[in-house]
């Protein structure tokens, strides 16, 4: 009546859940570090920007010699 008979393989639904956990345990990971990835790549891409804004000002040479 409620689909319990004996035949029923528990085997089958467990490993799908381990797949469906596996699959987001991957996806999360590789969402994390491609975050992680982008965030550092922005700050060395402003930091770059600086840089040449303050080397075009002529900024840059004249910090770089009081170093």
């Amino acid at each position: 009546m409620f689909n319990t008979a004996p035949g029923h393989e528990l085997g089958v639904h467990f490993g799908a859940l381990c797949g469906v956990v596996g699959v987001n345990i991957i996806g999360l990971s590789l969402g994390v570090w491609f975050e992680r990835w982008r965030d550092g790549y922005m700050a060395r891409r402003e930091s770059r920007k600086q840089r040449e804004a303050s080397s075009e000002n002529g900024q840059g040479e004249a910090d770089e010699s009081n170093e």
